[in-house]
């Protein structure tokens, strides 16, 4: 909590918005060490944007090579538990989300279970995050077929999708670079180089815009970036570059409208 707080000060500092992809079991967990107005004063805040994680953080796709002993959530007990993250939210942050991160990722978006995105779209979700990486990789492929779009080929054109690209940033830890990768973690400049080398990336694709909301993980960043020096140096360079930092749920207004 102490670290959220430090965190969110700092990106007050900078006026950097951001979206929080909140998970509903550990929002509720969360108020058993917090003190009554902590939770408040660390997630309502004018440049948060707060959207969902699920409650229980299951999956709903089996990933190649990766968690192969974990079961597979059907559609109505996922939508249940997206739900029931609602719930959590209204009841203790009085926010309603409009926006959904699926839990771990796949490879390709929900196109093959219209079910859930039907149904997201009837809770008011106006966006989902689920394609955030290659085939059994944590490096989804930056290219201009996996951009944001909408969900319009399964008659959901109001719901869209917002892709992830690069790394994702667990990866920059002790614990999950030697499990997931067989390495060290990167060197802070290898990281910095890794998000810089995506915005140069993006320009070649020609693409209409380029802007960026950053995908982090704060127990990740707690670990590779406790004072925060690596993402502010990649805030203040997109900038620098010319390069709008904005929320999910503006990036998913700008592709809906």
């Amino acid at each position: 909590m102490a670290f959220l707080k430090r965190f969110m000060d700092t990106f007050d500092t900078e006026e950097i918005p951001r979206t929080l992809f909140i998970l509903g079991d550990y929002l509720n967990n969360c108020q058993l060490d917090v003190a009554p107005g902590e939770l408040e004063d660390i997630y309502l805040r004018p440049l948060n944007d707060i959207a969902q994680h699920s409650y229980s953080h299951g999956m709903i796709k089996r990933i190649e090579g990766y968690a192969t002993d974990r079961p597979i959530m059907t559609p109505a007990d996922f939508l249940a538990d997206v739900k029931k993250a609602n719930d959590v939210l209204q009841a203790i942050l009085d926010v309603k989300p409009s926006g959904l991160r699926i839990p771990l990722g796949y490879d390709n978006d929900l196109s093959d279970i219209p079910e859930i995105v039907q149904e997201l779209k009837e809770l008011g979700f106006s966006y989902v995050s689920s394609d955030l990486r290659a085939s059994d990789s944590f490096n989804a492929p930056l290219t201009a077929s996996r951009q944001p779009h909408c969900y319009t080929n399964i008659g959901c054109p109001g719901v869209a999708e917002l892709p992830s690209h690069g790394w994702q940033d667990v990866v920059f830890t002790q614990e999950k670079s030697q499990a997931l990768l067989g390495r060290t973690p990167p060197a802070p400049k290898e990281i910095i180089e890794h998000f810089v080398g995506l915005f140069d990336r993006a320009r070649q694709l020609e693409l209409p815009d380029v802007y960026i909301s950053l995908c982090l993980h704060p127990w990740a960043v707690m670990d590779y970036d406790p004072n925060l020096e690596i993402l502010l140096t990649v805030a203040r360079t997109a900038r620098e570059q010319q390069i709008e930092i904005i929320t999910y749920s503006d990036v998913a207004k700008k592709i809906i409208s």
